[in-house]
């Protein structure tokens, strides 16, 4: 998925760099978008699985938004996108309650499949950081 995102970073090389930072007595905080096109469950469980190695003190989550002026946006074809909304006020990462806000699917990814995602690494997250609750992603 990184690749596909064009990231160029490797999952191993996040671990080590949490646990150096943990080791020095820093506090780390790793952030994740979720449900780029492309994203399939086997990335979803890597992406869970590298939460709970390298074991941030914070996570956060944010749904991709293909925002105007991004690849993404300008050639949605070429990403597989079938629908994509053209409503601007849609283009945001999170709702007034802390939300996600899914903007598009795409042939394998319909808003049900986004949401049933985040909400899987969202509970992911609370177990890695110790959080018992927290705004439902329903």
């Amino acid at each position: 998925m990184l690749y596909k995102m064009n990231k160029e970073i490797d999952p191993s090389d996040v671990v080590d760099a949490v646990h150096a930072a943990h080791d020095a007595g820093l506090k780390v905080k790793l952030s994740f978008i979720v449900g780029f096109p492309g994203e399939s469950w086997k990335s979803i469980e890597q992406t869970a699985d590298l939460m709970r190695k390298a074991k941030p003190d914070e996570i956060s989550l944010f749904p991709f938004v293909p925002f105007p002026g991004t690849p993404v946006f300008q050639k949605p074809e070429r990403f597989g996108i079938i629908w994509m909304s053209r409503d601007w006020s849609a283009y945001r990462a999170l709702d007034r309650y802390r939300r996600p806000w899914f903007c598009y699917e795409t042939e394998d990814l319909d808003l049900n499949t986004l949401y049933r995602m985040y909400d899987f690494l969202d509970k992911v997250r609370k177990e890695v950081i110790g959080c018992v609750s927290g705004p439902s992603t329903n």
